[in-house]
């Protein structure tokens, strides 16, 4: 049986989606097309039923499909032309192995290798985590990262958490557990670990490393940035929580109110776990104001507790933008020096539900709403490691030290 596709040409953009459930209804064509008129402020739908090869369809056949599109035609537009283009790199299929410090394991992850790549020439790299009751297949599918390193050139990592021993939610990283989340142990020396590993294989700018997770991975994206500090150039949190929080910060089946750290303890927890006397990097926090397991004061907690280590608020100049993308109202705040690159950005948004918005369909997706990893790149891109550990462009508290590089 040939699997159902739909072939949809937004403006410039082609997407194609296999095994879709849109057509579910019909069992009649393998393909449809979907063309945009107009610009790309206001595209216009021009749709059009092609048989294998190019074909027209028949008039009866024809009119069937046609007839469904222009049922579905509206939440196709809702849906941000279903995602981008599909990737056009390569995705390598590597596996950490166990090292000798307490809390490690084997690990599978994932490398992405855009079509532009020479080993001549060190690309940056980007580290995606999944959350919980994902794996990195998952989150390399919702986030169409992928996607947007073909376009700007940078090779994507996305590990999966693989194993653990305690009891946790399915795939859930180990955020809250202080063994996992201190330096030279557990997942959080793992995935520094995974960063040396690829940039062994591939040439990888080190000054232009950063690190984004969804959720758990979120979490665990600013445990890195806080027990790597001077080796990340910049992350990101999509529905994540402050480092060191506890368990009782998300929805759990036996949280029966959300608890959170106040700040001073956790700038305090983030003092501490620093690896030598590096900052962290500047961080951008993505997070739903319905997010219903993890709930938006985690978001703002998380943004006070960088912009407290960072130094007072006051010092700090706020530039805020409220924009609107497929229906979903978002506003982005900037914090940082009026001449400098920003320490802290916040996407906060009116979106549905708890996951990554903007990109393809999926388990924890909202397609619908800004291109998140679109954004955070254009974050990450603005950041980058000077030799002694600090961020270009951003003034850092507390004292500097060597950049130490890939590895121990």
């Amino acid at each position: 049986m040939l699997n159902k596709e739909i072939l949809l040409k937004k403006c410039n953009k082609t997407v194609l989606i296999t095994g879709s459930k849109l057509l579910a209804s019909t069992n009649l064509f393998p393909a449809i097309s979907l063309y945009c008129a107009g610009n790309r402020r206001h595209p216009q739908p021009i749709i059009a039923a092609l048989a294998p090869g190019g074909q027209q369809f028949r008039n009866e056949e024809s009119g069937k499909v046609i007839a469904y599109l222009e049922r579905i035609k509206q939440p196709l537009r809702r849906l941000k032309a279903i995602g981008p283009s599909a990737p056009r790199g390569e995705t390598h299929d590597r596996v950490s192995q166990r090292h000798d410090y307490p809390g490690s394991q084997s690990r599978h992850y994932s490398v992405y290798v855009p079509p532009g790549y020479r080993r001549d020439k060190p690309l940056p790299l980007v580290m995606v985590l999944h959350g919980c009751r994902q794996d990195h297949r998952d989150i390399q599918l919702v986030s169409d990262f992928d996607c947007v390193a073909d376009r700007y050139n940078f090779i994507v990592v996305y590990p999966f958490v693989t194993r653990y021993t305690d009891l946790r939610a399915r795939n859930c990283w180990g955020w809250w557990r202080p063994e996992q989340i201190k330096p030279g142990a557990g997942e959080v020396e793992d995935l520094w670990r995974i960063v040396g590993e690829v940039a062994g294989e591939f040439a990888i700018d080190q000054r232009r490393v950063h690190i984004a997770g969804l959720s758990s991975g979120g979490a665990m994206a600013v445990a890195a940035l806080t027990v790597h500090a001077g080796r990340f150039a910049s992350g990101a949190a999509v529905a994540g929580v402050p480092y060191g929080e506890s368990a009782s910060a998300v929805a759990l089946p036996y949280t029966l109110m959300r608890r959170y750290r106040p700040l001073d303890t956790t700038v305090a927890l983030m003092e501490k776990a620093r690896d030598s006397d590096r900052t962290p990097a500047p961080i951008c926090i993505v997070h739903s104001h319905n997010d219903d397991t993890v709930h938006i004061q985690a978001g703002k907690n998380l943004r006070d507790s960088w912009i407290e280590y960072f130094g007072p608020q006051k010092k700090l100049s706020k530039r805020k933008r409220k924009k609107s993308t497929h229906g979903v109202p978002w506003s982005h705040t900037r914090y940082g020096k009026r001449f400098g690159k920003s320490v802290v950005e916040t996407i906060f948004l009116a979106g549905p539900d708890h996951g990554w918005y903007g990109g393809s369909p999926g388990r924890f997706s909202y397609p619908a709403g800004p291109d998140v990893s679109k954004l955070l790149w254009k974050f990450f891109r603005k950041h980058r490691l000077m030799s002694d550990g600090t961020t270009s462009g951003v003034a850092m508290r507390g004292r500097q030290s060597d950049h130490a590089g890939f590895g121990r």
